[in-house]
C-alpha cells in the first residue's frame, strides 16, 4: 500500500490538473478491474 501511495505521488501525471484522479491510479484500477473481469477466462474463478 505505502509503494501505491509513492507511486501515486511521485509519478508523472498526464491527466488535467482538473482531474479527480492521477494517471497512476487511473491504470491500477484499470489493471485491477481487467483482472478481475477475466478471472474466470484465466480459471481463477476463486
Amino acid at each position: 500500500a505505502e509503494l501505491c501511495r509513492r507511486l501515486d505521488r511521485d509519478a508523472p501525471n498526464f491527466e488535467p490538473a482538473d482531474a479527480p484522479i492521477r494517471t497512476f491510479r487511473r491504470l491500477l484500477l484499470a489493471k485491477c478491474e481487467y483482472e478481475f473481469e477475466n478471472r474466470i477466462l484465466l480459471g481463477q474463478s476463486t
